[in-house]
């Protein structure tokens, strides 16, 4: 599972390699990070999965393309 992290999230990965292994759904990739990475428990962020993102649990599989991407803005 290829993991990307975005904006001030970064700061809580110190440029480590996220690895995390057969998470059978969004939900379980969740917790499985913040049981890694407690410091995001307390931060807002959504998850996108192949380039789109995902507001409901959805089945991964071990190609997936991750990405935690933090609140954002722009015009």
């Amino acid at each position: 599972m290829n993991i990307k992290v975005f904006g001030q999230l970064t700061d809580i990965f110190k440029g480590e390699n996220i690895n995390i292994e057969n998470a059978a759904d969004v939900n379980e990739l969740k917790n499985r990070l913040i049981d890694s990475y407690p410091a995001l428990s307390g931060k807002t962020f959504v998850i996108a999965v192949d380039k789109k993102i995902i507001h409901e649990n959805l089945s991964l599989t071990q190609n997936a393309e991750i990405a935690l991407l933090p609140p954002f803005s722009g015009g």
